[in-house]
């Protein structure tokens, strides 16, 4: 509702005697106010008590962060949600998104560019991601004029790049994802300290079925693998092994079948480990695995011949997730890559 105090016009709403003024999607609305009866819910009170937090960090913020926040929603077409569809104000922007950064632990993210990234990916700067490859954060992959791809660099910066510096090797930039042939291309991290617990959410499919190909390795030969591996059962059978054989997946049962995405959740974490195909059956499983890296492709050892497979994303977390972690990773994912 827009109020005119002398020279001086102002928007407002709130409460006005016996009457609430409100904003919406139609326009400003008058209605009698409600007097709420019950008590607050917890996340109600949870609000209540971060707001002064929350509030406080935005007075804490430097007059050119403030501007950032400011200028951001005007220049990405961030709206408000009332029917004049206004840019949304710098605070309310701020306010907004460190509410929803903090249910997930994650507190105080100063640039509006990180702060978004989080709010869709929030489980990314919990502390527990140790690498996200992403084909379509195109900044993130040094390729030629032929799409031949030499690095895959972690979203995080984290310095746990895919290589491949042999151009007759490198994997292909795809619309649908990074492409390897089954001849000869594979990408390869430098070793570093990865150690069980390791989760690992696979996004891609299978272009043909050989026996024992390995779709990825650790750094360390056969130290975390997921391969196609045909159990006596014929293909295309997918199998996972840490030091130990974990489990077998049919592909009769249509859970990792040819040509066809899919997002596959693994977690080496010694006689707990897990394999799941999307939603569908978890798998249960033992050993030890000390991967030291990862290999996409090919066994650590770059020994074996190389698997023909796609990839659009692969997220690697030093954690074993709780199930409503993996709902919400799985979800995010299977969204953003609108599978």
């Amino acid at each position: 509702m827009l109020i005119k105090f002398g020279s001086i016009v102002t928007e407002a709403s709130g409460k006005l005697g016996g009457h609430l003024i409100q904003h919406s999607k139609g326009g400003n609305q008058l209605r009698t106010n409600t007097i709420t009866r019950t008590k607050p819910s917890a996340n109600q009170y949870l609000i209540r008590s971060i707001n002064p937090v929350l509030q406080a960090g935005w007075r804490a913020l430097t007059t050119a962060q403030q501007k950032i926040w400011n200028d951001w929603p005007i220049s990405h077409g961030i709206m408000n949600a009332h029917g004049d569809k206004k840019p949304l104000s710098g605070h309310s922007l701020w306010m907004k998104l460190q509410f929803i950064l903090y249910f997930y632990g994650i507190y105080t993210i100063f640039d509006p560019f990180t702060a978004l990234a989080a709010q869709k990916f929030p489980w990314l700067f919990d502390g527990n991601t140790f690498a996200f490859y992403d084909y379509l954060d195109t900044s993130t992959i040094v390729k030629d004029s032929l799409y031949h791809i030499s690095k895959w660099s972690d979203k995080l910066n984290s310095g746990h790049d895919l290589l491949q510096p042999l151009s007759a090797k490198q994997p292909l930039l795809t619309p649908d994802g990074v492409l390897l042939d089954g001849i000869d291309d594979f990408m390869q991290t430098a070793t570093f300290p990865l150690i069980e617990p390791v989760m690992i959410y696979f996004v891609g499919r299978q272009i043909t079925w050989s026996d024992q190909r390995l779709i990825f390795d650790g750094f360390n030969d056969y130290s975390g693998i997921l391969y196609q591996r045909g159990y006596g059962g014929g293909s295309p059978l997918i199998d996972a092994y840490n030091r130990n054989f974990v489990v077998n997946i049919p592909g009769a049962d249509n859970e990792f079948i040819l040509n066809t995405f899919a997002i596959i959740k693994l977690l080496f974490n010694s006689n707990a480990s897990t394999l799941q195909v999307n939603n569908l059956t978890t798998y249960t499983g033992g050993g030890h695995s000390v991967m030291n890296g990862f290999t996409l492709g090919i066994n650590g050892a770059l020994t074996q011949p190389p698997c023909h497979i796609e990839t659009k994303g692969i997220v690697i977390r030093t954690i074993k997730d709780s199930t409503a972690f993996v709902s919400s990773i799985y979800n995010s994912l299977f969204d953003y890559y609108s599978l």
